[in-house]
């Protein structure tokens, strides 16, 4: 069950290789948006966060690991940091969503979704970070509800900020607006890195890979909106904008 607080919400992803070594690969700082469905709207992982260093924040998450039993595992455990100190609001004992686990791995080189194969197989895995920088991600939402009639996205010559622009809707599909839009409302996502956290959130506040989306209002031409299913299928032809930078890798 998660508590609804207001402090900031962050995330520690952990790895537990047994019960007496428990450790934080990342910290992801989490944004939401406004309720009644307060999604997730930005994360942000920075491979010299503080917070990997805080001694009260690893002292819960080790508490919370071992109070579960958990003895091998990646983790994504959710934390609010109020003024009595980190307080638990959620464990998942899993992989985060959300692309997090890519976030992490574009900031400091750790392969969370190789690390959970690792420990499955009874391998060791590879905790070392390699790399010492800030990756980012924002999704869009509809500001308006009805039915998608056209996406589509333009982007600059160059952004050597943006990693990857990805459009997650098709059209004929029908969205909720913000702030009553789920997961599955999202129109796009994009990713950016930077040498810091401030680097990633000035890339994604400042004009990038430009989304345009036409959403009609079925209601006002008298057609009732279908039944929305709960489980949303990414649709397989993605448009992606890569950097220049990292278009050999992606096609790696």
């Amino acid at each position: 069950m998660e508590q609804d607080l207001s402090e900031p919400l962050v995330s520690a992803e952990t790895v537990v290789l047994d019960g007496d070594d428990i450790r934080i690969a990342a910290v992801t700082h989490t944004s939401l948006g406004p309720g009644p469905a307060r999604q997730a709207v930005r994360h942000c992982v920075h491979a010299g966060d503080p917070l990997l260093h805080h001694p009260m924040l690893r002292q819960v998450v080790t508490r919370t690991v071992r109070a579960l039993g958990i003895t091998l595992g990646v983790l994504h455990i959710e934390l609010r940091l109020t003024g009595l100190g980190p307080r638990v609001s959620d464990v998942q004992a899993c992989l985060a969503g959300d692309l997090i686990p890519l976030l992490v791995q574009r900031a400091t080189g750790i392969d969370l979704p190789r690390v959970a194969a690792d420990l499955a197989a009874g391998g060791v895995p590879d905790l070392t970070p390699r790399r010492q920088r800030a990756a980012a991600i924002h999704f869009l939402y509809p500001d308006s509800g009805g039915r998608v009639e056209h996406l589509s996205v333009s982007a600059p010559d160059h952004d050597p900020f943006v990693e990857r622009f990805v459009l997650t809707q098709r059209t004929g599909q029908y969205v909720n607006p913000a702030p009553s839009a789920g997961r599955e409302d999202r129109l796009a996502h994009r990713v950016v890195l930077g040498t810091d956290a401030a680097d990633c959130h000035r890339a994604l506040d400042q004009a990038g890979p430009r989304l345009r989306v036409v959403v009609a209002d079925d209601a006002k031409d008298g057609c009732a909106r279908p039944e929305r299913k709960s489980a949303h299928v990414v649709p397989h032809r993605e448009a992606r904008v890569l950097s220049p930078c990292c278009r050999a890798a992606y096609r790696r």
